[in-house]
């Protein structure tokens, strides 16, 4: 089989087979090189991501989605680089990391701009949702959630195994959010909707853990033999390598068992689940073996074998020293101090009333603080949010004065006087020429005052259009020019802000060429060494900085009061992308300052952010 072909069936494997993902994975990881396609390596690395998120292993996740980015913005597809922010989002949510998982989304946000992607709109929208729910901001969650979930569905079948995976995450969500605020019927009814999606499609790698959720919260509805079925079902799910909702599906039966009055069927039910956790390794197994000790104990208290509850209580305890649940810890201590008050040993009744006392303030506090950590997250992303839609509305107001600024009345009486000459003088098929090419700028012009963001390879396009209109309307064919896009990069690739070179060329037209009626002005660029930047050069050999300035001192200019304007404007805007307000990023030399010191004109040099990284 080809490379591509074991890419494609590497693609659906990872939402139907883990285990054949694995070993796709595997056996293309010795045939992927850095030679190999631009688009090989990205769908590789993206499909080695997610795996790696679904196995917990999220730091190699980041890996692997920090390696598959280059390669999607190398071959410019925004929809791929939106979905790769996507999956850094749901990974960074993994790890707790609020900012940088908002940020991410923002990034999708923005390359899905002008895009028409509804099913990508409505992953956002599920991995936003999914952030907000960790930070227990259960009404933007919700809000977000709902209307991720009517995107999906309104897809129908058009939607594709990642859409179906991603509507498991969105109706589980919501199954999550209706179960923490007590709203069992609304949750159940969400996590029920989740499991024909996981039949239909064949879902398998998560499929157990949705079984699990519908029947924890049927337990909660005292739906005993509801919760059984779902419990079969999770244990028929179950991945071989996912010990943990084995796990706690065999816990979960035993404790259907032991309510329903079978206790040996619910004592092996329970070592069964004990011995998948045999060897913990991180908190969470400490937590859930500590939980089976817990009901362990219960059950040898319903079977009246005092001696047999005192041990798994003690275990539970010694055990959830090692994991983060305080509140099962504590629960544990206050089972502890009520058998122990029971058989009248009163002294180690008063010990573990009194560690009970201590774990639940300790909880508490520990509550508190988490919830203070998830308001102070949630006040952060609002104000970041807050601040990034105030700079892009400043931005865009600072964008239609630029272009007001740029509008200037001797470019456009030049050109249009020049047209009159050729039309006045005989050379109609001249005058219609540069007629039509002088409207289409303005239009582009026009349209650029919409946009945000444009490729350098348009800027450089509308520049040349700028630059041949002054070269033969105004100039008389005695401008020369040259336009040089950066030798490593593609400059299809590349997104910088809209209108942000213009005004500069303008200004070195006005300022340094027109003075002397002719002249050579050039235009380059080039990244920066960091690549998250484009430094743009534009120099001419015109009267220089010096000189303007005399002439200026001397006479005066209206003109000259109109293009400071448009230039500070400009400044403005670049500080405000670049995120800081009073920054820096022009640097305006007179060419006489530099070496060989002998020649004239001005030299200028911007810094522009790349607004795709």
């Amino acid at each position: 089989m080809s490379i591509q072909s074991d890419l494609i069936e590497l693609s659906q494997a990872i939402f139907n087979d883990r285990k054949k993902a694995q070993t796709l994975l595997h056996g293309l990881s010795g045939q992927i090189t850095q030679k190999s396609p631009q688009g090989i390596k990205a769908a590789y690395y993206h499909a080695a991501s997610f795996i790696a998120n679904q196995s917990y292993q999220y730091d190699q996740a980041l890996d692997y989605l920090h390696a598959a980015r280059p390669a999607f913005e190398r071959i410019s597809n925004p929809v791929a680089l939106a979905n790769i922010w996507l999956d850094c989002s749901a990974v960074l949510t993994n790890q707790r990391k609020w900012k940088e998982a908002q940020a991410a989304i923002d990034k999708a946000r923005r390359y899905l701009k002008n895009s028409e992607q509804p099913h990508l709109f409505a992953h956002l929208l599920a991995r936003e949702g999914v952030l907000h729910l960790r930070l227990r901001n259960f009404g933007q969650a919700l809000e977000l959630l709902v209307e991720s979930n009517a995107r999906l569905m309104a897809l129908k079948r058009s939607a594709d195994l990642k859409d179906r995976h991603i509507h498991t995450l969105v109706l589980s969500s919501l199954g999550e959010l209706y179960e923490l605020r007590g709203l069992r019927e609304q949750s159940i009814d969400a996590y029920t909707r989740v499991l024909p999606i996981v039949e239909e499609y064949r879902l398998w790698p998560r499929s157990a853990w949705h079984y699990l959720n519908a029947a924890r919260v049927s337990m909660a509805l005292n739906d005993l033999e509801g919760a059984g079925r779902f419990l079969d079902q999770s244990l028929q799910r179950c991945d071989p390598t996912d010990q943990e909702v084995k796990a706690n599906v065999l816990t979960n039966q035993g404790i259907i068992a032991m309510l329903t009055n079978h206790p040996e069927l619910a004592r092996s039910k329970f070592e069964a689940g004990e011995a998948l956790l045999a060897k913990p390794k991180k908190p969470t197994d400490y937590d859930n073996l500590a939980k089976a000790e817990w009901w362990y104990a219960e059950l040898s208290r319903l079977t009246n074998d005092l001696e047999s509850q005192e041990n798994h209580l003690l275990n539970a305890f010694e055990i959830g020293e090692y994991g983060t649940d305080l509140n099962q810890q504590r629960r544990t201590a206050m089972a502890l101090s009520v058998m122990y008050q029971r058989s009248n040993a009163l002294v180690q009744a008063l010990e573990w009333q009194q560690r009970a006392t201590e774990l639940t303030e300790k909880y508490y506090i520990e509550l508190r603080k988490t919830e203070r950590q998830e308001l102070d997250a949630r006040y952060e992303l609002e104000r970041i949010r807050q601040e990034a839609q105030m700079a892009r509305l400043r931005v865009s107001g600072l964008q239609s004065k630029a272009l007001r600024a740029q509008m200037n009345p001797h470019f456009l009486f030049n050109a249009l006087n020049a047209i009159q000459g050729f039309i006045t003088s005989g050379r109609g098929t001249e005058a219609a020429t540069y007629l039509a090419r002088f409207a289409k700028f303005m239009r582009q012009t026009l349209e650029y005052s919409d946009l945000e963001e444009v490729s350098l390879d348009d800027e450089i396009n509308f520049i040349e259009k700028y630059l041949e209109i002054n070269r033969k309307l105004r100039f008389r064919d005695k401008l020369n020019y040259l336009v040089r896009a950066p030798l490593e990069a593609e400059p299809s690739e590349l997104m910088i802000p809209a209108m942000i070179i213009q005004p500069f060329v303008e200004n070195a037209i006005e300022h340094g060429l027109r003075p002397k009626q002719e002249g050579f002005l050039s235009v380059s660029f080039e990244l920066s060494e960091d690549e998250k930047h484009l430094i743009c050069v534009i120099e001419d050999d015109g009267v220089g900085v010096k000189k303007g300035k005399e002439k200026i001192a001397a006479h005066g200019s209206e003109h000259q009061t109109h293009r400071s304007r448009g230039l500070d404007i400009t400044k403005e805007r670049l500080a405000l992308l670049h995120g800081i307000p009073n920054g820096h990023f022009v640097t305006i030399t007179d060419r006489s300052d530099l070496p060989p010191f002998t020649e004239t004109g001005t030299k200028v040099l911007v810094e522009i952010p790349l607004l795709r990284e």
